[in-house]
């Protein structure tokens, strides 16, 4: 992949902060990012065999919505010919992606009703093609999918069980579950209320920071108290074990007694994940999905930083992540977006302090996700050195994150009038 890298300096892109003691003083940087304009196959073909560490998109649901660009994906024909249309882009992204490296996709599934040139009774009227999330109509919209009429198509579980026969791994399944879902007009179904995040990797030995989206144990349990609950020496001699397994169940009874359970930094946050919708979506995209979603996967599947010389992230140990042998500087990890609509994608990776590239056929939506990306790098320089300078230096949330690009946006809008 072309070095995202070249495009800003650490020496005038960078700000150290002058108040904080030395010690602990961090280099604040400002994250690097390329919004590449046209059709993802034709960009991807550019880009260098694994050369990204995660990838995270949400691909145009089939039959939803014309974006009235030319070579766009989501209204073929046939359902055979989306999936053809999506596996050379999925094609791509296996080669370009890091052999550790994660793929997160998130897709809809599209109701079956051909109401017109596809044998439907409806004929001269409008096309009626219902989503998993949400009732549409198109004028012309002819398709022809192998289901029945009124049926779901199973699309997203098609897209997962021919990336199966690819050669993929398929590790998780993750519930988008939608507390306030769009309202559907229909009687005779339930609405329609989540979609699946399919969780992808080329091997079976890839980066996952799973410490980095744990759910935060009741209580606020710190590290510290955990710790005093695991020392051994706590424990009385009528509660030790002959044997490790035995001495490790006494320590958790200890704890359960206590009230302890689980990990110290929180626990496993599932595969059912409840999420509300961003209520205030790029006036210019329709489809974007939300901030905090992307968030979880990001700092699950990407590393922050990556070795300068091998390019390969730390790997996971018993007690933490083991680096290669290299003795090289680090460089931070970089995310990857095909279909990167108004931005969100790599607003996040700035947010977070990973590099990114996303790839929009649609001039228009380039260019907002451009200024919407700039606008989040830029909001965690501000957050940071402000931090920093106030002396109160402390780990950044992405809700803190969130609200600064919020407020970078307001401020650009009220300049900009």
């Amino acid at each position: 992949m072309a070095a995202v890298s070249e495009e800003l300096s650490p020496e005038t892109d960078s700000v150290v902060d002058p108040v904080v003691d030395s010690a602990s003083t961090a280099l604040i940087r400002k994250p690097n990012f390329r919004i590449e304009c046209g059709d993802a196959v034709s960009v991807l073909k550019k880009e260098a065999d694994n050369s990204v560490d995660c990838v995270m998109t949400s691909p145009p649901y089939y039959a939803l919505r014309d974006y009235h660009a030319e070579g766009q994906i989501g209204l073929e024909r046939t359902l055979h010919d989306y999936l053809d249309h999506l596996m050379l882009v999925v094609s791509e992204v296996q080669r370009i992606l890091k052999p550790t490296g994660v793929f997160w996709l998130n897709m809809g599934d599209t109701y079956y009703n051909p109401a017109v040139g596809t044998g439907g009774k409806k004929k001269g009227k409008k096309s009626d093609i219902t989503t998993h999330y949400e009732d549409i109509q198109f004028e012309s919209t002819k398709v022809y999918a192998p289901v029945p009429r009124k049926s779901l198509m199973g699309v997203p579980w098609r897209v997962a069980l021919t990336m199966l026969d690819r050669g993929w791994t398929l590790r998780n399944v993750a519930v988008y579950a939608k507390p306030n879902p769009l309202p559907h007009p229909v009687i005779d179904r339930l609405t329609a209320s989540w979609e699946p995040v399919f969780m992808f990797t080329k091997s079976d030995k890839y980066f996952f920071d799973l410490d980095s989206v744990r759910l935060k144990p009741l209580g606020g349990m710190s590290t510290a108290v955990w710790n005093e609950v695991d020392n051994r020496t706590n424990l009385g001699t009528e509660d030790m074990g002959a044997t490790p397994a035995s001495r490790t169940h006494a320590i958790r009874k200890r704890k359960h007694a206590k009230g302890y359970t689980g990990n110290p930094l929180g626990k496993n946050p599932g595969d059912v994940w409840i999420i509300s919708p961003d209520t205030d979506d790029d006036d210019n995209h329709q489809a974007s999905f939300p901030e905090l979603l992307v968030s979880r996967c990001l700092k699950a599947g990407c590393p922050s930083e990556v070795c300068e010389v091998c390019n390969r992230p730390p790997i996971r140990a018993r007690d933490g992540f083991n680096w290669c042998n290299c003795n090289a500087g680090r460089k931070p990890g970089i995310v990857l977006d095909p279909f990167v609509g108004s931005g969100t994608t790599c607003a996040v990776a700035a947010m977070l302090g990973f590099d990114s590239v996303g790839i929009e056929l649609k001039p228009q939506y380039a260019e907002s996700a451009r200024k919407r990306v700039e606008q989040a790098a830029s909001a965690r320089i501000d957050l940071q050195s402000n931090l920093h300078l106030t002396n109160r230096p402390r780990q950044l949330t992405i809700l803190d994150l969130l609200d600064a690009a919020k407020a970078a946006e307001v401020k650009a809008a009220e300049t900009s009038e």
